[in-house]
């Protein structure tokens, strides 16, 4: 269902698809978050069972394609965040679906869980801060741990891929300019060190 409901995120991105199908586009962003979210909270991909080649596969496997599927959706969240940033409504649910997949990424790459999750994780935080850039995602608690994880070291235990999808996530926090901002107004708090 969660491989589904990902291949359809084209079909709500666009000038066109995005007006029209706006609020399925969000309701689904909402609950592919909420699945996002319990899995890291519950830990599914710390689960031991007393048969662990029979259930505990099922819930990585469920838990990395929940968080794959919301990757997906990462277009359709920059396009909510560039809207929402051009009119004067105050940005309220994309901030809190930005925080969401905070939420749902960085607690996996930082406890070193199996790279069917970590990836998955590592690959939506890279999403978020490449493609929806959104300017507050440097003052996030979780983004701001994963900045000291990064220069303490404590992520040389993760598969290399996955620390380099953190260290370019991170990156692009810092590099790439925010949408709809001009030159002029891409100014960033310096004041709170990051490393």
């Amino acid at each position: 269902m969660e491989r589904a409901l990902g291949r359809l995120s084209e079909h709500f991105i666009g000038e066109v698809n995005f007006a029209n199908r706006f609020s399925d586009g969000e309701a689904i962003v909402e609950r592919l978050g909420q699945i996002a979210l319990f899995g890291t909270q519950s830990q599914l991909f710390a689960v031991h069972t007393a048969v662990p080649s029979i259930l505990q596969p099922d819930l990585v496997e469920v838990h990395a394609q929940g968080l794959a599927a919301l990757q997906a959706y990462c277009h359709w969240m920059a396009q909510y965040y560039l809207e929402n940033t051009q009119t004067t409504t105050a940005p309220r649910k994309i901030c809190d679906s930005c925080l969401q997949c905070s939420r749902c990424s960085s607690p996996i790459i930082k406890q070193g869980s199996s790279s069917t999750d970590s990836l998955p994780a590592s690959h939506l935080l890279n999403s978020l801060a490449s493609t929806v850039r959104p300017s507050f995602m440097t003052a996030l608690d979780k983004v701001q741990k994963l900045f000291h994880d990064v220069n303490s070291g404590a992520l040389s235990e993760m598969p290399l891929e996955v620390q380099t999808l953190v260290i370019r996530s991170l990156s692009n926090a810092l590099v790439l300019p925010w949408p709809s901002k001009a030159d002029n107004e891409q100014v960033r708090d310096l004041s709170t060190p990051l490393l």
